[in-house]
């Protein structure tokens, strides 16, 4: 081992810097293995920095083919342009040769779980250590999901219980009792939560009742599943377990370390947005989940993905369609929420399939509830939310919370970005700025009385989790944010922040009456058929999208491409 450059080490490095593919810590991180390492091949060096990156950007891996590597040889900066890629050979001979650096196992096969090397070359895909053990601990799980056995009963309690339920709902849970881990899978209106509900009631009417805890990847969501599935249960259910977050089921810290590595004390464990779970967070749920324990992982996979590594829903519904993976999938495709003809299900499934003339149909067949406008059109739109606004800060001010809440979810207003024209950002300026013109609130006024507030990260203290959306009232000359059933003085809530649109990676989890769609421009790397679709199926009712000419064409031509080596390892067999 050395911790001394050499310079064939350094102009390696600088080579892989001049090629303007790499952000200063991908660099970093390949310098700082391969001085541990003593190796100085600049081969190695590159393909260390693309392993980085590759998770820097949400990869599990990175794929040494001409596709994979071409997925993360970008340019890192607006006036940079990334060199030729490397030869994928090349690469892979270098990663052979570093003896003690790089395990090296086929496709699919088991890493070493004691071994010592910093990086795994799985076949193609080249990881860093610990995201080839993550995404071995949920493929072991997830292959072996069937070796449980349904609890004595569970037919007969189906049968009882599910006469709201139609025939893939009943399978659904008939599936996810006898199954160590499965999935439910759904699109919108498909009954999702009816079907949580019913295994929440057969859980609870067993001979031998099972434990549930019932979960979501975020505090928005987790609100919509407890308000969701108790609505949703039958009268006589009185013990319904209250949903939380996956990092509050686990125990986990604003450091990120969990209190304890204890079991999970629960039979049942259902975690919903399961689109939104990461690989690192879904190997802790299973992990910490026993031996008998069934884990069931209910979502859209056609939604956005976590915005952290890995792509699991849709990896695991993929990997769930082929013969032999053992992976148990549970598909619900009868649209409950809505009629067959309703809009929202119909640009649903154009978006789906991407599919722009269909897209336009389901707008002239939506009778007015889906309408598409460029930005210069958009004025009777942005009017639509100042009188949106208007209402919210009319209820806030009164007193009335259950009313101002209310309207905070009748319209939401979702944007691909944080900044530029049609973001958050210019949305909540530009109402902001109509408010004062209307007289509505004082020009410059600090007073934040009546707006809603978007919770930006998890807070131990008060117990609220990031996407928590409340409203801000006074009382008794104090001012404070009500989040439901609970309230707090503002003062107390140091990581929050007024707002009139989110992103659509923070609408995951929320549902709304209508919906207004803000996209940039058809250059914006962010534009992708996944987003839309989960823009469009926040909505309950209408939907109006707001796009620059080709911006919805181009996202609609482009799917989130995420590398992992999941269904491979799914497809490898018991004794691999």
């Amino acid at each position: 081992m050395t911790d001394v450059a050499s310079p064939r080490l350094v102009e390696a490095l600088s080579g892989a810097r001049a090629s303007g593919a790499f952000a200063p810590v991908d660099l970093h991180m390949a310098d700082m293995v391969m001085r541990r390492s003593g190796a100085t091949d600049p081969l190695l060096a590159v393909a260390l920095a693309l392993a980085v990156k590759a998770v820097r950007l949400e990869h599990v891996c990175v794929v040494l083919d001409d596709e994979g590597i071409g997925l993360l040889w970008r340019a890192e900066g607006a006036a940079a342009q990334a060199a030729t890629a490397p030869v994928p050979g090349q690469l892979l001979g270098a990663l052979r040769a570093a003896d003690g650096l790089v395990e090296v196992t086929a496709e699919g096969a088991d890493v070493d779980p004691l071994g010592d090397a910093m990086v795994v070359l799985s076949g193609p895909r080249c990881y860093l250590r610990r995201y080839a053990l993550l995404e071995q601990l949920v493929a072991d799980r997830l292959r072996h999901g069937a070796a449980l056995g349904a609890p004595a009963g569970a037919e007969d309690c189906i049968e009882r219980h599910g006469g709201r339920a139609d025939a893939s709902q009943r399978v659904a849970v008939g599936r996810a009792l006898s199954s160590a881990v499965s999935v439910i899978a759904g699109g919108p209106g498909t009954g999702k939560t009816t079907t949580v509900a019913l295994l929440v009631e057969v859980a609870g009417a067993l001979p031998t009742p099972l434990r549930v805890a019932l979960a979501a990847p975020t505090g928005k969501a987790a609100a919509r599943m407890d308000e969701a599935v108790r609505a949703a249960v039958g009268a006589d259910v009185t013990d319904v377990p209250r949903a939380t977050t996956v990092h509050r089921l686990l125990g986990i810290r604003r450091d990120g370390a969990a209190r304890t590595g204890d079991p999970l004390d629960a039979d049942v464990i259902v975690i919903d947005e399961a689109s939104m779970v990461s690989l690192p967070l879904l190997a802790s749920v299973l992990g910490r989940a026993r031996a008998d324990a069934r884990v069931v992982l209910v979502g859209d996979p056609d939604q956005l993905a976590s915005i952290e590594v890995g792509a699991v829903l849709a990896d695991v519904v993929d990997a769930g369609a082929r013969a032999g993976s053992g992976v148990i999938v549970a598909r619900l495709d009868v649209a409950h929420r809505f009629a067959d003809a309703d809009a929202v299900v119909a640009l649903a499934a154009a978006v789906r399939a991407g599919n722009p003339e269909a897209f336009d149909q389901a707008v002239r067949d939506s009778r007015g509830h889906v309408t598409r406008v460029v930005p210069e059109d958009r004025h009777a739109l942005v009017e639509r939310v100042v009188d949106h606004a208007v209402a919210v800060l009319e209820a806030a001010r009164r007193g009335d919370v259950d009313a101002a809440l209310a309207r905070i979810g009748a319209l939401g207003v979702l944007c691909a970005t944080k900044r530029g024209d049609g973001s958050t950002s210019w949305w909540h300026s530009e109402v902001e700025r109509r408010l004062v013109e209307r007289g509505v609130v004082r020009t410059r006024d600090d007073d934040l009385v009546g707006r809603p507030l978007l919770v930006t990260r998890n807070d131990p203290l008060t117990g609220l989790t990031n996407g928590s959306v409340g409203v801000i009232v006074a009382e008794h000359g104090e001012r404070r944010c009500h989040f439901d059933a609970v309230s707090h003085p503002l003062s107390s809530l140091d990581a929050a922040e007024p707002f009139w649109a989110l992103t659509i990676h923070k609408s995951q989890g929320s549902e709304y009456g209508d919906v207004v769609i803000s996209l940039p421009g058809p250059d914006s790397p962010i534009l992708t058929r996944e987003l839309v679709y989960t823009a469009v199926t926040r909505s309950r009712g209408s939907v109006a999208l707001i796009a620059p000419p080709g911006s919805l064409e181009a996202a609609l031509a482009r799917r989130v491409a995420r590398a992992s080596g999941l269904a491979a390892r799914l497809g490898a067999t018991a004794d691999d």
